[in-house]
């Protein structure tokens, strides 16, 4: 009877610790761009896997951007190397977690090519304000364009006809086509434009947390879980499963 007592006694005292160490789980907050909502869950599972739990918020993009560079989160999604320049020293990368694939989107009844954005000086071109790759593209190719606050304005911008193309991430273009029941009105012109990897931007403040969460991704990407979420969550949004995770291959 006794060591049954003191059985019982240990396996709770097991179990005591164990909601002990999950109640002290570091919480992390993260913020992100509104339009990368729908991958909020890849996020999650990650961070839980690296001994996390989450605080998830979504702001317009610049809005997130200087949350994380101002120390008011913890980390945010996902970003490409040259956004950061300008303040890499207040900012870890993590990653990469996902891939940011530059195209043209135009309206369908345009006939509009690839070629056209580059040959056609007198186009009316928008990129994201947020969109750092963008604008980068924009600038190399000496292109006239425009800077749009929101992803949601300059689409519809677009249709109105006071643009005649947009360079946005194919991913954040067919998520916001989807979201504002355009896609078949307004397409993808031609070839991808340019291509990098994007990362998770974690605050300066925490290079303990840095590599705990590059080896949980890293570990997520090798066994093929992240693609497979994200590849589910696009294929339900109806967009091409690939997108955003096409550039990923296994950690060496």
């Amino acid at each position: 009877m006794a060591n049954k007592v003191s059985c019982i006694a240990a396996a709770l005292l097991i179990a005591s610790i164990a909601n002990t160490s999950n109640s002290f789980a570091q919480n992390a907050k993260i913020s992100a761009a509104i339009e990368l909502s729908p991958y909020s869950q890849v996020i999650e599972k990650v961070f839980k896997s690296a001994g996390f739990s989450t605080t998830i918020e979504y702001f317009p993009g610049e809005r997130s951007f200087q949350m994380v560079t101002n120390g008011e989160v913890d980390a945010e999604f996902a970003r490409v190397k040259s956004a950061i320049d300008p303040v890499k020293d207040k900012i870890i990368l993590v990653g990469p977690i996902a891939c940011s694939e530059l195209v043209a989107f135009a309206r369908a009844d345009s006939h509009l090519s690839v070629s056209d954005v580059i040959s056609n000086h007198d186009l009316a071109i928008a990129v994201p304000y947020v969109s750092k790759a963008g604008v980068k593209y924009a600038k190399e190719n000496k292109l006239k364009f425009q800077t749009v606050s929101t992803h949601e304005s300059m689409y519809k911008m677009l249709m109105a006809k006071r643009f005649d193309i947009v360079i946005d991430s194919t991913l954040n273009g067919n998520i916001m086509l989807k979201q504002q029941h355009l896609d078949g009105q307004i397409v993808e012109v031609g070839d991808v434009l340019s291509a990098e990897p994007a990362y998770l931007l974690v605050n300066a403040r925490h290079p303990d947390w840095a590599k705990k969460l590059q080896t949980a991704f890293d570990a997520a990407i090798r066994d093929g879980s992240l693609q497979r979420t994200v590849g589910d969550i696009n294929v339900a949004m109806g967009i091409p499963r690939n997108l955003g995770i096409s550039c990923l291959t296994a950690p060496r």
